[in-house]
């Protein structure tokens, strides 16, 4: 367990709020812990690898058809074999398994935080994904492509610990795009946020495309399971699969994280 990257980012996460709280008591920061977790491959280790197969339950729109219909175009280029149901059933399982691997180390940066009264009381945290994984709806996997928009796909868990405020159920759709304007205004004696009639402005500097922050009070770890490809890019920046990191924030030998 200590060996995954979800074990790491909760480390380096403890790590940066117990520096914090030394070298910074009573100034607000901003914790961005990046988990690759549960997405494929699902490396489950053994000890979270117990749900059974047998109990899992196909989703009601599966079928063997349109499973064999989805694989026809990968069998077709790699030769795999067609998915059965007991397949999915047991790839079901494996992913059960590496969703509770993540919530134990979730688990173990919000014991951290609740360890500390002071720090719990005023300390948003918010919990959610970039996109949920179909798990044999309508015979497919993972996301996107055809079935981009399909439930298991574009549904994701919204979580919000919110000192103060009721636990509920909110119905209102949000979307990504809410949480920095939402951010801001609960940070607003700190950003520099102008709040306005409609709802919080965006904080200065924001320009719409990328924010450069030079503070030390922001730290972004960001883990992945597989090799890591580093492109060099205009300006003194490297792009790690879609991260945009400035340089200045990197050292040659350090997993990609931000600290800004």
């Amino acid at each position: 367990m200590e060996l995954t990257s979800e074990h790491w980012v909760t480390d380096n996460s403890i790590e940066f709020i117990e520096n914090q709280l030394k070298q910074r008591p009573g100034q607000p920061f901003f914790l961005h812990a990046s988990y690759f977790a549960p997405h494929h491959p699902y490396g489950v280790v053994k000890e979270f690898n117990t749900y059974r197969p047998e109990d899992m339950v196909l989703p009601p729109n599966w079928s063997a058809g349109k499973a064999d219909l989805v694989g026809k175009a990968q069998r077709e280029k790699r030769n795999y074999p067609a998915f059965s149901g007991e397949d999915f059933k047991a790839l079901k399982a494996t992913y059960f398994g590496f969703i509770s691997q993540l919530d134990y180390e979730i688990g173990r940066l919000l014991d951290y935080i609740d360890s500390h009264p002071e720090l719990a009381r005023n300390t948003v945290v918010l919990f959610l994904s970039d996109h949920g994984d179909r798990m044999g709806e309508h015979g497919m996997l993972y996301k996107g492509g055809d079935g981009a928009m399909l439930d298991g796909s574009a549904a994701i868990p919204f979580m919000v610990r919110w000192p103060g405020q009721e636990p509920r159920h909110e119905k209102t759709p949000v979307s990504h795009i809410d949480i920095m304007p939402t951010f801001s205004y609960c940070c607003r004696n700190y950003s520099g946020c102008r709040v306005t009639r409609d709802g919080p402005e965006a904080p200065d500097g924001i320009k719409g495309y990328r924010v450069h922050v030079e503070r030390q009070n922001c730290f972004l770890p960001m883990a992945f399971t597989f090799a890591i490809q580093v492109h060099h890019a205009p300006g003194g920046s490297k792009k790690y699969l879609g991260y945009q990191v400035p340089f200045q924030a990197m050292g040659e030998d350090r997993s990609p994280s931000i600290g800004c």
